[in-house]
């Protein structure tokens, strides 16, 4: 462990995450969505829902920063309606089963796969009301 200091913050560098920057040090006020983890707690405050995904607003990939369950690796949730990959596609992976009673989603995350789940949906919807 080193007992220089060379941004003069009164953190050695053994102690201090960032020893080129004063700002950086144990104890520093945070800055939210500047992309650098100030208080050396292992944490940046860009990733709002500490998925270990950093939001959009902030550069990052992470579509729905105050939904931990959203970000870039997450598993699609069939009929939410939602977007959780992050891939700009609602329920992709997902088809709907409207025979019997009411409509059944059948799950299964496809990488890569058409967002063709809520269309066929409002199909299924729009025919049952006809009847």
């Amino acid at each position: 462990m080193s007992d220089e200091d060379e941004d003069e913050d009164g953190w050695t560098a053994g102690e201090d995450c960032d020893d080129s920057r004063a700002d950086v040090h144990p104890g520093a006020d945070e800055v939210p969505y500047d992309g650098v983890d100030q208080d050396c707690d292992g944490v940046d405050e860009t990733d709002r829902d500490q998925d270990g995904w950093v939001g959009r607003a902030a550069g990052g990939a992470d579509c729905d920063d105050a939904d931990p369950a959203a970000h870039p690796d997450a598993v699609e949730v069939c009929g939410d309606l939602r977007d959780q990959d992050c891939d700009e596609q609602v329920d992709e992976g997902c088809e709907v089963d409207a025979g019997g009673e009411g409509i059944t989603w059948v799950c299964g995350h496809v990488p890569g796969a058409s967002g063709a789940g809520l269309g066929v949906l409002l199909v299924v919807l729009a025919l049952r009301r006809r009847r």
